[in-house]
């Protein structure tokens, strides 16, 4: 904060990458509102946009806060592809019940039968 740095060329080009990342996400802001949803990411990408914009007045090491926009899509990737082997894994797991069989299967009905017919209790 003591030095002065003077403007670069790569300041430029934060300049135009901040004014653009804020136009696109806040026309998504904008339509997400219009037609009734929640901006949840968008809003976030937008904030932190904004928070760098800000920290960068006072340190270049706010660059870093950028960062967790590639940490955070991969943070979804890895959890869809979890939720890709876990459904996987449940499927073979169904496939592995023991058959019943037709005796049992017809007892079964009967019984779950029987416990869905109403009980009136007759008072003499």
């Amino acid at each position: 904060m003591g030095e002065y740095y003077g403007v670069t060329n790569w300041d430029w080009y934060g300049l135009v990458l901040f004014n653009l990342i804020t136009y696109v996400f806040y026309g998504m802001i904008r339509n997400c509102v219009m037609d009734g949803q929640t901006p949840h990411t968008t809003l976030d990408i937008f904030g932190m946009n904004l928070a760098t914009q800000f920290l960068l007045c006072f340190t270049r090491y706010a660059w870093y806060i950028y960062l967790v926009v590639p940490g955070y899509i991969g943070f979804k990737l890895l959890g869809y592809v979890w939720g890709y082997i876990a459904r996987t894994n449940d499927k073979t797991a169904i496939d592995e019940q023991p058959k019943i069989d037709p005796k049992e299967a017809k007892r079964l009905e009967k019984k779950q039968k029987k416990e869905e017919k109403p009980r009136v209790k007759y008072i003499k």
